[in-house]
């Protein structure tokens, strides 16, 4: 990736700046390569010095709004209790989903939360890990999570914001 911005733009990025958007999209193929075309379109239109924080901000808010976009049409092939429940796993009830105080926040009985799990899993939705505490369900695509806590109420910026920390001193190039 470094090698494409310096032989078509004639700019060096920071070994930081694609490992930063890995880790942020725990390694998915398809986000990374979007997100890092999106900063080498920035860096195409932009002005030098190019600032990547500020280009980094841009293309993952950019990447997340057409993500969710595309996200809310197959959230709408879920019944209302499959989506309560993948919003609910996403939002951190995966490992304790069935539990009271889980089914009283999602406002659906078990019974009903157990068939949209099931459906859920079926569907490559989320995954169920199963260890020595029982099971822990888990949204299996990392872009799916995130926006599903769009979804759930975390504002763009604050998800974008937590990348910025992570590419530390990057130079601005």
């Amino acid at each position: 990736m470094r090698h494409n911005f310096r032989e078509t733009l004639n700019i060096e990025i920071s070994k930081e700046l694609p490992r930063v958007v890995h880790y942020f999209l725990e390694g998915h193929p398809y986000g990374l390569q979007k997100v890092m075309y999106l900063l080498w379109h920035l860096a195409i239109r932009g002005e030098r010095p190019v600032n990547w924080a500020d280009s980094l901000r841009i293309a993952v808010r950019e990447f997340l709004e057409s993500e969710r976009s595309d996200f809310e049409k197959s959230w709408q092939d879920l019944t209302p209790p499959q989506r309560k429940t993948l919003l609910a796993v996403a939002m951190g009830e995966g490992a304790a989903i069935f539990s009271r105080d889980a089914l009283s926040r999602i406002g659906l009985a078990q019974s009903t939360v157990y068939q949209a799990v099931n459906a859920l899993v079926e569907k490559g939705k989320i995954l169920k890990l199963a260890d020595l505490e029982g099971n822990t369900y888990v949204v299996q695509d990392s872009i799916d999570r995130i926006c599903l806590q769009m979804i759930g109420g975390v504002p763009v910026q604050e998800i974008v914001e937590r990348l910025v920390p992570l590419l530390g001193d990057a130079p601005v190039i």
